[in-house]
């Protein structure tokens, strides 16, 4: 793959990320910066709730199929403590459009 395809398949992740959360009732937010430790900020029109994404393009093992879990850069993780507020990892599968937010396990 090369890095331009790379580039590209992330943009449409993030497009489509973008669009999974305007249609779940949020404001939201890009990055302008060339590697942000955040991608996007959504905020809930309703509540004004505040959430974080790291978008992921979303890969799957050739073996069985399952989705292959990322974490977070160093520089999210670190980010996220200083906030104390939780950055979600948002996955896209670009091919279907499907979207999924990670579900957190750890304490600030």
């Amino acid at each position: 793959m090369t890095e331009f395809t790379k580039h590209k398949t992330g943009m449409k992740a993030k497009l489509l990320a973008h669009k999974y959360l305007i249609g779940e009732d949020y404001f939201v937010f890009q990055e302008d910066t060339s590697q942000p430790p955040i991608d996007l900020v959504a905020i809930n029109e309703h509540s004004g709730a505040i959430r974080c994404f790291e978008v992921k393009t979303a890969s799957y093992r050739s073996k069985d199929g399952t989705l292959i879990n990322r974490c977070l850069s160093a520089r999210a993780k670190d980010l996220e403590q200083k906030m104390k507020k939780y950055i979600e990892i948002l996955y896209v599968d670009v091919d279907t459009g499907k979207v999924r937010i990670a579900n957190k396990t750890y304490n600030l």
